[in-house]
């Protein structure tokens, strides 16, 4: 249950970093501390990207431009496997997780740029 253990750390960290008072429960409420605080409001495009990628309908992250940067050294089936999992947005196995930290260790011996990020 990965949503429901996020939900129920969201709001242990909610609890503990917004006051009580300062905590709205309704959508008038929220609405007036959003009012209240200011900025610039999303545009329409902007929010249905931003729910996409919250629902996995788009990839929030575009995982293949630092994977380049960190797999030069690797060969067409390593890379590729690394893609495969990144651009997903899933969980890494442990095992294929092992594997890319030693294509990582291999990449840092001849003097590529994998730090992992």
């Amino acid at each position: 249950m990965p949503n429901e253990n996020a939900n129920k750390l969201n709001l242990i960290i909610r609890d503990a970093l917004v006051p009580k008072g300062y905590r709205p429960t309704t959508i008038d409420d929220v609405e007036a501390m959003l009012d209240s605080i200011g900025g610039e409001r999303f545009s329409d495009d902007k929010i249905a990207r931003m729910l996409r990628k919250v629902r996995g309908e788009e990839i929030a992250v575009d995982w293949t431009e630092s994977l380049e940067e960190i797999t030069e050294s690797l060969n067409a089936e390593e890379h590729k496997l690394a893609v495969f999992y990144r651009a997903k947005g899933k969980e890494i196995p442990p095992e294929v997780q092992a594997k890319l930290e030693e294509m990582r260790r291999r990449a840092k011996e001849k003097g590529g740029a994998a730090d992992g990020q």
